[in-house]
């Protein structure tokens, strides 16, 4: 018909359909969400997932529901589980990210907010976020806040003052016991709806705060939580001994300031303009995104990251990469701590570990609370016992108190020492979980079965290098334990190469020529690797016999010669070291004239 509009419009089709909207709106924040965690955070959610565990036991659920919390802590083990998974991380962080958004911007609304003003309903979960990076807070504060927003749009929702009331009471009891301290931010946000909206009998939601300090009263004097902080903070979430992120506090107190602005807009311009809604919207949504990538550029460790990089190739065992990773020179001990052990994993620690920056000892091993990165190292090395007491310590000391990384090792190092009823308990406990019942059992193939342990090229070679008369190691210090495992078990490479590599560390020619006399022309030291010969070129400028005895060849030989050459040529040069750098700075020669 003539001046019927025939044409398809898809904006004001949206306009009509709200939810469609809602539904379009959460997946673009959702995708916002996704796409920054997955490219920052990547390697964090591997790391974390190493730090609890969640088995499917009736005694495990019982130990922990019964705590303050302990619901929201579950379910945040049950999710943690899966940030083993590539994706599957940034996945679930912006899943609930997302839904936390969508429940405040809902409590926003219950609170008479003008539309443009739901933007700080991002606020909440942008702060969470960034609590959620620090590696001592856990996923359970943010399981605990959904659950608490989430209580107070259900109490928002009810009409009737009287059966609001009572709720309010009822879920301010069950949020602690389900969700821990967050039930504080219900009370005061549910109270602050009441006054807010002028209720004449306001006052009696006071009774929420009343309830509230009974319950963190009753829960200090019990021994269920130890302090206030515990009780009433977001520092419930955080490891206990630290100090807890401003950013989770932040997003508490976020909360309430949502709830007023949302209260007083309609009050800040009665004259509704939708440009001027829709530029009010869009700068509110500029300025968090600035502050996002702001406050990231502040929080953001490189040093940090890349360390959690390493540890996830070093726990998969790629060790390819971990060498590339670190082909730029870099003084952290912890990275070349992993490097070290990679080269070592792979044949070519004493061949190519000058190619880096080695700096001392410690390059190899650090000393300090690091049990987790040093239980990989000396189990590496051989030395099974100290590596078992490290991944001990870091099993009991992860925040769940279970670490299934250190369970796995707990069950190689008594297989290796033959406890077997120890193994098998470890290995009962890992087959209660999702991802690691494979592999545990598997392990049982060596369980009361020496001759098949000893088969194994990993455990029986670990096996080989024990004391042979059940002395622990670690005594007399890691040179003496590397000495007596070479001796137990002289084709172990990996222990002779790392026991050299601490003499040239620590510059021990002596101690190296005697290493060299009892194994060289042996399995490991029929061909001498590249930086051993270079420290037999050193030896060789007062003993010049040692060239008759070890093989050298004539590549290190003349290397050797150009390098002392170019150093007595350029002695009164100001830029020798960097000079020699240039052109030796791989070799042990360039470390023990200049570090």
């Amino acid at each position: 018909m003539k001046g019927k509009r025939t044409d398809f419009d898809f904006g004001s089709m949206l306009m009509k359909n709200k939810n469609l909207i809602i539904v379009l709106i959460s997946f673009i924040v959702f995708l916002l969400f996704f796409i920054f965690l997955q490219r920052t955070c990547e390697y964090h959610f591997y790391y974390i997932e190493q730090d609890q565990m969640f088995r499917f036991s009736a005694n495990y659920f019982q130990d922990k529901i019964v705590r303050p919390g302990g619901f929201a802590l579950v379910i945040a083990q049950f999710l943690l589980q899966f940030f083993s998974i590539k994706y599957l991380g940034a996945t679930i962080l912006s899943i609930l990210l997302t839904f936390i958004v969508f429940v405040v911007g809902g409590i926003m609304k219950r609170f008479e907010s003008r539309k443009e003003f739901l933007i700080l309903s991002l606020i909440p979960s942008v702060l969470l976020m960034y609590a959620q990076f620090q590696f001592n807070y856990q996923l359970q504060g943010t399981i605990a806040f959904l659950l608490a927003v989430v209580a107070l749009y259900t109490y928002l929702m009810l009409k009737n003052y009287s059966i609001r009331l009572i709720t309010g009471l009822v879920l301010t009891v069950l949020l602690f016991i389900f969700a821990g301290s967050v039930f504080v931010l219900f009370a005061v946000s549910a109270l602050l709806f009441e006054l807010l909206r002028r209720n004449k009998k306001w006052y009696l939601s006071g009774t929420f705060l009343i309830v509230a300090t009974v319950v963190i009263v009753f829960s200090i004097r019990t021994g269920m939580l130890g302090e206030f902080k515990f009780a009433a903070l977001p520092d419930m979430y955080y490891n206990n001994l630290l100090k807890s992120p401003p950013y989770s506090i932040f997003a508490w107190l976020s909360m309430p300031l949502c709830s007023i602005v949302a209260f007083v807009s309609p009050y800040l311009n009665n004259k509704d303009s939708r440009v001027k809604s829709q530029v009010f919207f869009s700068i509110g949504f500029v300025l968090i995104g600035v502050f996002i990538f702001t406050a990231f550029e502040k929080e953001n460790n490189p040093e940090s990251t890349k360390y959690k990089k390493l540890d996830y190739y070093s726990y998969t065992s790629q060790w390819d990469k971990i060498i590339e990773i670190n082909k730029e020179r870099t003084n952290n001990y912890l990275h070349l701590n992993i490097l070290n052990r990679a080269l070592s994993e792979k044949g070519e620690l004493a061949d190519r570990m000058f190619a880096f920056n080695q700096n001392g000892v410690y390059s190899l091993m650090v000393e300090g609370n690091v049990p987790a990165l040093l239980t990989d190292i000396y189990f590496t090395m051989g030395d099974i016992a100290t590596s078992q007491r490290y991944a001990f310590e870091a099993y009991i000391s992860s925040q769940g108190n279970e670490n299934p990384r250190m369970l796995q090792r707990l069950v190689q190092t008594n297989l290796i020492f033959g406890a077997f009823p120890v193994a098998e308990k470890y290995i009962s406990l890992l087959e209660q979980t999702l991802f690691y019942k494979k592999w545990a059992s598997a392990q049982r193939k060596f369980l009361y079965n020496d001759a098949t342990v000893e088969s194994d090229p990993l455990l029986g070679n670990k096996r080989k290098g024990l004391h042979p008369e059940g002395e622990e190691y670690n005594i007399f210090g890691i040179e003496r334990d590397l000495e007596d495992i070479a001796a137990a078990n002289p084709s172990d490479k990996k222990a002779i190469e790392y026991l050299g590599a601490i003499y040239l560390l620590n510059k021990d020619i002596v101690k190296l020529h005697d290493l060299f006399d009892k194994y060289y022309n042996g399995k490991v030291l029929q061909k001498m690797p590249r930086s051993f010969q270079e420290a037999v070129m050193i030896m060789s400028v007062n003993f010049p016999d040692v060239l008759d005895k070890y093989a050298v060849s004539p590549e290190v030989q003349n290397g050797f010669y150009g390098f002392n050459k170019d150093v007595t040529d350029n002695q009164q040069n100001y830029y020798l070291k960097d000079l020699i750098f240039n052109k030796y700075g791989n070799t042990y020669w360039y470390y023990y004239m200049f570090k």
